[in-house]
């Protein structure tokens, strides 16, 4: 088992930079801002965007053009209020069966 050094932001980037992750595409939230202190300690790109369908797209984009495994990061994935509901309608607009992306965002308890 591999050990990661850092806070949970920058342990989080080492291990997605092990699945060959270099962008992330996210929409600001505070709660992910321990992320993107990793993403800028472990050089990793970051783009904003305006939208969690923007960021979401961008990210199935990215992964159709470089053939690797597209990164989004909004506030919230579990898909039960409106910026979580722009996110997942992006996600599953896509064809069944082409979905080469990553989310990451906050789960309800």
């Amino acid at each position: 088992m591999t050990r990661f050094k850092g806070n949970p932001g920058e342990q989080a980037v080492a291990v997605l930079q092990q699945f060959g992750v270099d962008t992330c595409f996210t929409l600001n939230g505070c709660h992910m801002w321990p992320l993107y202190g990793g993403t800028l300690r472990l050089d990793m790109r970051l783009i904003d965007t305006r939208h969690e369908q923007t960021a979401t797209f961008a990210a199935e984009g990215w992964a159709k053009v470089t053939r690797r495994l597209g990164c989004v990061n909004t506030t919230s994935l579990t898909c039960s209020g409106c910026a979580e509901l722009h996110a997942c309608s992006a996600s599953h607009y896509c064809p069944q069966g082409y979905r080469h992306q990553l989310g990451i965002g906050r789960v309800r308890t």
